[in-house]
């Protein structure tokens, strides 16, 4: 099952991830108009939201940090969901 959730974060949810660094790119299939999930990276609650505009992520619990989202640098602090335009 732990596969399974991977393959999904990595691929529809464009997640790639390591000690320093987050990206965040979703790709929804053609048939899908959003895609939400909830993640935890290093100790952090994540929630990610990607409609075909854009994607929002909110930082739910944990210390603030910079995460790439789309190719865009962005400051997540708790309680502000940030909302990246998607770019074609």
């Amino acid at each position: 099952m732990g596969g399974a959730c991977q393959a999904l974060l990595e691929g529809f949810g464009g997640i790639v991830a390591d000690e320093d660094r987050l990206e965040i790119s979703p790709r929804l299939p053609g048939a899908w108009n959003s895609l939400t999930f909830r993640f935890r990276y290093r100790g952090r609650l994540l929630e990610v939201r990607a409609t075909r505009e854009r994607t929002d992520v909110h930082l739910l619990a944990g210390e603030p940090f910079s995460a790439t989202v789309h190719g865009a640098r962005v400051e997540l602090v708790s309680r502000k969901p940030q909302s990246i335009p998607r770019t074609w």
